[in-house]
């Protein structure tokens, strides 16, 4: 069985933690671990996290406080953190659908020298506004370029 490590920055982040780590208590595949590393919040983000980690979760979630870390220096802290060989990236804020890291992970049981996959994420707009806003800064599956895609950390293993 293959084990994973998933790896989150964090800040200021309440209004969307709960819904992140719930998807990722009901991934078809389980990571062995989830690392979160907050990078300062002025917000509950850390309290509602240090819930979390009272509650029996079915990996072990750890909570990283890096105050003053951007999301790439919070990022690379998790990484180092890791205890998998596995690592999967995604970001705060994200909602990682059932399959998600399932299907992020499958492609390194077909190819032992495979070193990184890149997955895919469909934004989740609230209003038209947010609707537009995701053409120009998302890959949406209408404008998807195999040849010329660039993955984002919101899923990446």
């Amino acid at each position: 069985m293959i084990k994973v490590t998933v790896v989150v920055p964090v800040l200021n982040e309440e209004k969307s933690i709960d819904a992140l780590i719930d998807a990722l208590t009901k991934q078809s595949l389980l990571p062995t671990e989830v690392v979160l590393v907050d990078g300062g919040s002025g917000d509950n983000t850390v309290q509602y996290i240090r819930e979390w980690q009272k509650q029996k979760t079915p990996f072990e979630l750890t909570l990283i406080e890096k105050r003053g870390a951007n999301r790439s220096v919070a990022r690379n802290e998790g990484i180092l953190h890791a205890r998998t060989q596995i690592i999967a990236l995604t970001d705060a804020g994200c909602v990682p659908k059932k399959d998600w890291l399932e299907q992020l992970i499958d492609p390194f049981n077909d190819d032992e020298q495979l070193e990184v996959v890149a997955g895919f994420y469909d934004p989740a707009p609230k209003n038209w506004w947010e609707d537009m806003l995701a053409d120009y800064t998302c890959v949406r599956t209408w404008n998807f370029d195999a040849k010329n895609f660039l993955p984002s950390s919101r899923s990446l293993a």
